[in-house]
C-alpha cells in the first residue's frame, strides 16, 4: 500500500514513519514536510511542502496511487489555520484528485486529534482553548466526509493523551492518561491499512488495539 504521511518530523509522526518503514505491507510512503528529512529509505519519498493551503499539479501527481493518508500535522498550540484549514484543504484535494470515483475499496484518512479535545462547541475550555476547539471542529468535519462519501472514504480520528516511549513509574495512578508511542503508531497504521476500527478512537481503546497490532506482527 502507498501511504501519504504528514508531520513525520514530529514526535508522533516520526513514530508512525518508523512503523510504516518496518511493515512490508506498506510499500511506499510519501512524506509531506515543511523541512527536509534526514532519514533516507528506498520506500520513502520526502516532498518539502511549504504551503499546506495549496497543492500544485506536480505534488498531486506524486501522490496519485495512495490508498491512505495519516495526518499528524500541528500541535496543541496550533490555531485554526493549521488544524482546520490545512486539514480540510488536504481532504478536498484528496477527494478531487486522488480518490477514484468508484474505488474497489475506500480511501482511509487517519486524523490525529487529542484526548482533551471537545467534541461539542459548547464545551467551556480553560486552557489551550483555541487549539482544542479547532481540533474538535476538524474531528467532526473529518468524520462527516465519510458520511458524505460512502464507499469512497473512511475516516478515523485518534485521540491520544500523553504520548511516551516508556510507561510512567506511577502508571497505576495515571491509568489511561498515557499511551506508548509505539502503540499509537501501530493503531494509526492499522487503521490506514485495514480499517475495521471505531471511527473515534480514545486513548484506552488505542492502548489495547495498538498492543494487539504489535503482538500480531511478532507472531
Amino acid at each position: 500500500m502507498k501511504v501519504i504521511l504528514t508531520g513525520s518530523t514530529g514526535w508522533i509522526g516520526s513514530g508512525v514513519l518508523k512503523r510504516c518503514l518496518a511493515l512490508p505491507s506498506i510499500t511506499f510512503i510519501v512524506a509531506l514536510t515543511r523541512r527536509a528529512m534526514e532519514i533516507k529509505d528506498a520506500k520513502l519519498q520526502n516532498i518539502v511542502h511549504k504551503d499546506f493551503l495549496k497543492y500544485d499539479e506536480s505534488i498531486i501527481q506524486q501522490l496519485k496511487g495512495a490508498e491512505a493518508c495519516i495526518w499528524v500535522l500541528g500541535s496543541p498550540t496550533s490555531g485554526m489555520e493549521v488544524h482546520v484549514d490545512y486539514t480540510m484543504t488536504a481532504v478536498k484535494m484528496l477527494l478531487e484528485s486522488i480518490v477514484p470515483q468508484s474505488p474497489t475499496k475506500p480511501f482511509r484518512f487517519v486524523y490525529t486529534s487529542g484526548g482533551l479535545v471537545p467534541y461539542l462547541d459548547s464545551n467551556v475550555l480553560f486552557f489551550l482553548g483555541e487549539g482544542r476547539k479547532a481540533r474538535g471542529v476538524v474531528d467532526r468535519k473529518v468524520l462527516d466526509v465519510e458520511t458524505q462519501n460512502p464507499g469512497r472514504w473512511e475516516s478515523f480520528v485518534v485521540r491520544p493523551w500523553h504520548v511516551v516511549d516508556q510507561p510512567p513509574m506511577i502508571r497505576h495512578v495515571v491509568a489511561n492518561s498515557w499511551i506508548l508511542r509505539e502503540e499509537l503508531a501501530a493503531i494509526m497504521v492499522e487503521a490506514a491499512l485495514n480499517g475495521g476500527l471505531p471511527r473515534l478512537l480514545d486513548n484506552a481503546t488505542m492502548r489495547i488495539k495498538g498492543q494487539e497490532a504489535i503482538e500480531r506482527e511478532k507472531s
